[in-house]
């Protein structure tokens, strides 16, 4: 099976708009920090908590997971004793007893999901349930977490960060036409106007960030990947992505607003790892979208 990870193919025909000031890696506050991540065990989830793992700033890491994690993912004295495992099988119902052992995060990386074409993964009924439900149930949760915790103490003013690993070409228009890639689209955009407005109701308490990366390099590389990744898609490092999703789950999105697209993922990404602009992924559709 191929390891190519895109979650849209040939966007060629979504439609152009001015593109944003680019962003420059948000600043965090200075203090330690928890945070969540969902979807560890996944390729871009793996790599977010690797990122966690190297982070100073970081003091612990709850992950929240249908099954165990390996052992090397979490080897080492220092990363057993940072990360807190904890076990989730109803990812509709979010417990009193789970959100007391998560109090304290101000920030939750959200990788659970993928394409609709992943047949062996889901039917389709499943696919809306994984990547909507599932969503707006844990952004919800939050926002209730960050209330409880201001209202306890007024003088605190903690924003919870939600921050959501979506898909370039997103679509926020449920009903709208869409010829390439539909239903994944329709899904994830669905997911990102819930997860908005629950966090526009929230009083300040949440604030959601979606991320939209394209194409992103796979970890091993076939004939064919190389072909997408170098030729056809706009493509990033999965390290780039997940530099940013932290760096923004810890400082806030800054001047690129809450949708976070591919383009500037990836500047992010590279200044934030100190690399130089390299090549760029994608020679025929390059370039930056905003629906």
């Amino acid at each position: 099976m191929s390891e190519f990870h895109s979650n849209f193919p040939s966007p060629q025909m979504m439609a152009t708009s001015a593109p944003a000031p680019l962003p420059s890696e948000p600043t965090p506050k200075s203090e330690e920090m928890q945070v969540v991540i969902a979807g560890a065990t996944g390729y871009v989830g793996s790599t977010v908590l690797k990122r966690c793992l190297a982070d100073a700033s970081i003091s612990r890491i709850h992950v929240l997971t249908r099954r165990p994690l390996s052992e090397e993912t979490i080897a080492g004295e220092d990363a057993r004793r940072k990360v807190n495992v904890v076990m989730k099988t109803d990812w509709m119902v979010w417990e009193e007893g789970e959100m007391e052992v998560i109090k304290g995060a101000r920030a939750c990386f959200w990788c659970i999901g993928g394409r609709h074409t992943q047949h062996s993964r889901w039917t389709p009924e499943e696919y809306l349930r994984v990547t909507v439900d599932y969503t707006a149930a844990a952004t919800r949760a939050f926002a209730a977490m960050m209330k409880r915790e201001r209202a306890m103490m007024p003088a605190q003013d903690d924003v919870f960060r939600f921050v959501y690993c979506s898909g370039d070409a997103s679509e926020l228009v449920y009903n709208r036409s869409l010829w390439i890639m539909g239903p994944t689209r329709r899904a994830k955009g669905c997911a990102e106007k819930t997860m908005f407005d629950i966090a526009d109701g929230s009083g300040g308490a949440l604030e959601s960030i979606t991320v939209r990366p394209c194409g992103i390099y796979p970890a091993r590389e076939t004939l064919w990947t190389w072909f997408l990744t170098r030729l056809v898609l706009p493509t990033l490092e999965v390290d780039q992505l997940a530099a940013t999703m932290v760096a923004v789950g810890k400082g806030g999105a800054g001047r690129t607003g809450r949708i976070i697209f591919h383009e500037d993922i990836k500047k992010m990404g590279r200044e934030i790892l100190g690399r130089g602009k390299g090549e760029d992924g994608g020679m025929f559709l390059g370039g930056r979208r905003q629906l």
